[in-house]
């Protein structure tokens, strides 16, 4: 949803309960009771360009989870980690030959 720039209901039990914060979506709990109240709240007071502006700012947010961004995260880590792995063992044999 938010890729296509909808604004989003996300359960407060997520990581992505910030959404609220920055006027992407609405944050709730799983209980029917709260999520009716949302809905009926969000469809009484629906206002187009209130939503278009949400979708904007949710399709913003995920622009960083786009996977050639993931990736060159991903391959960045790696070269990191692998590079420690390779200092550390370099250093190894070096107190091993003195």
């Amino acid at each position: 949803a938010m890729h296509c720039g909808l604004p989003v209901i996300i359960s407060k039990y997520t990581p992505w309960s910030f959404v609220e914060d920055i006027g992407a979506g609405w944050v709730t709990s799983v209980d029917k009771n709260n999520l009716e109240k949302l809905l009926i709240h969000i469809t009484s007071n629906y206002d187009d360009k209130k939503f278009k502006k949400m979708g904007r700012k949710a399709k913003k947010i995920v622009e960083n989870f786009k996977s050639d961004i993931i990736g060159e995260k991903l391959i960045y880590t790696y070269q990191k980690i692998i590079n420690k792995y390779k200092n550390l063992e370099s250093n190894h044999y070096e107190n091993i030959r003195n």
